[in-house]
């Protein structure tokens, strides 16, 4: 099984990445730096949570509502962007988001008190949710039918470097300074990495889909809204495609948000031990990335996406079912980063595939609206459950029961693998071709 999804030449395939125009490269590598910067400027508020528990005197429900305020405010405003995605443009909305994270992320290391710091991660979710529903748009309507799943998935990797960047900043941060102090140093160093992504972002240009349709449809005429999602079939692929959602990111999210902290207490170990661990698992998600999009583009979504669902069930029940072996743990640590990174892929060419150009955005946006706000009530309830229950049994309870709803969804989806993106406001009715 190749991971490459690329033409055959010389007998070898070649990798996806040099069969697409230099358009489509520069539009990819453009949504690959926003994501590493979204991903950095997030994971890093997970990496200094513990920190912020003891300078801020923080119980886990105050940690967890932290988490959630940024997850909620991103399910609401996700909806405005989707839009404005639709109305101004995929590009214009993905460098104003991403400003915004790069900001907030800076004001953090301000921080003085627990209002302060809800504040500010409440407007940082407005830059996290508007940046991934741009960058999903750009991607899936630029990238050529055969590598759009393999365009994503590669675009999604980010989060993994995005977070390996943090990782590494975390450790050297504190082994040089005070815990007191590194934590608000990283903090402003966010801002960084968005100046070579706005930079590039001023090289690639506007979806050629958008701009066709604003020439046939010009914005003032636009009476497009978040209802046609629910007209003539649409309804069922958008309820589909949230179930599938709301299953595999609220399960991530658990998973991302919780697993340093879970570390720390259920082995006690401390900073660069935690990071040691943490590295195994980025190192898995970075290549479940790279593997699921050219493994869906060429075996199909539904096949690929059941059986990494039902893999990765056993693997998170083994990974905090098993907590007094630390070699098991790394092992699966990266089994669960893998499948994990490959199944926050699979759902979003899903949605390019089923939805019209006029609504794409807003498709995007709905579903990620959902997914957040599920995701941050899934962190919530983690974090109540861990202060009656043992962490490992509150995440392991939550995360597969999650998993079982979105195998539900991808057992009613229609396989969409390969086919031309629709651009009218019409649901694809009947099989499609593979």
């Amino acid at each position: 099984m190749s991971i490459t999804a690329g033409h055959a030449v010389g007998g070898r395939r070649r990798i996806w990445f040099f069969e697409v125009t230099p358009n489509e490269r520069a539009t990819w590598a453009a949504c690959f730096g926003g994501r590493v910067l979204d991903a950095m400027d997030s994971q890093l508020y997970a990496l200094i949570l513990p920190t912020l528990m003891v300078v801020f005197a923080l119980n886990r429900a105050q940690a967890g509502l932290l988490g959630s305020l940024t997850t909620f405010v991103a399910a609401f405003s996700t909806l405005f962007a989707g839009a404005a995605i639709d109305r101004f443009g995929r590009l214009r909305v993905l460098q104003g988001a991403l400003l915004i994270s790069a900001v907030t992320t800076c004001l953090t290391a301000v921080a003085h008190s627990f209002i302060y710091l809800a504040i500010v991660r409440s407007v940082q979710g407005i830059g996290y949710a508007a940046e991934l529903t741009a960058a999903l748009t750009l991607v899936s309507e630029v990238m050529t039918p055969k590598f759009r799943a393999s365009a994503i998935s590669a675009m999604q990797s980010g989060y993994a470097v995005g977070y390996a960047i943090a990782l590494g900043s975390m450790v050297t941060a504190y082994a040089w300074l005070p815990e007191h102090i590194a934590w608000r140093v990283l903090c402003v160093i966010g801002i960084i990495p968005a100046i070579y992504v706005i930079i590039l972002q001023r090289f690639i240009a506007e979806s050629p889909l958008f701009v066709a349709e604003r020439k046939v449809v010009p914005v003032e005429q636009d009476k497009s809204s978040y209802l046609d999602l629910f007209r003539k079939g649409n309804g069922r692929n958008t309820l589909i495609t949230a179930m599938i959602s709301i299953g595999v990111f609220g399960a991530a999210q658990i998973m991302i948000f919780w697993l340093p902290t879970y570390l720390r207490s259920a082995f006690h170990l401390n900073v660069t031990k935690t990071a040691g661990y943490m590295v195994l698992n980025i190192l898995g998600s970075f290549i479940g990335n790279l593997m699921y999009g050219p493994i869906a583009d060429r075996y199909g979504r539904r096949p690929v996406f059941i059986a990494c669902l039902a893999v990765q069930s056993v693997s998170v029940g083994a990974y905090v079912g098993f907590t007094s072996n630390l070699v098991l743990t790394l092992v699966l640590g990266f089994v669960v980063g893998l499948l994990q990174g490959g199944l926050s892929n699979g759902v979003q060419p899903i949605i390019a595939e089923l939805f019209g150009t006029r609504i794409r955005g807003r498709a995007f946006g709905i579903n990620n609206a959902i997914v957040r706000g599920a995701a941050a009530a899934t962190v919530g309830l983690v974090g109540f459950l861990a202060t009656h229950f043992s962490f490992g049994l509150s995440i392991g309870l939550v995360a597969i029961c999650l998993y079982a709803v979105a195998v539900c969804g991808v057992l009613l989806v229609r396989e969409t693998k390969g086919i031309e993106l629709p651009t009218e406001i019409v649901p694809i009715a009947g099989r499609t071709r593979p």
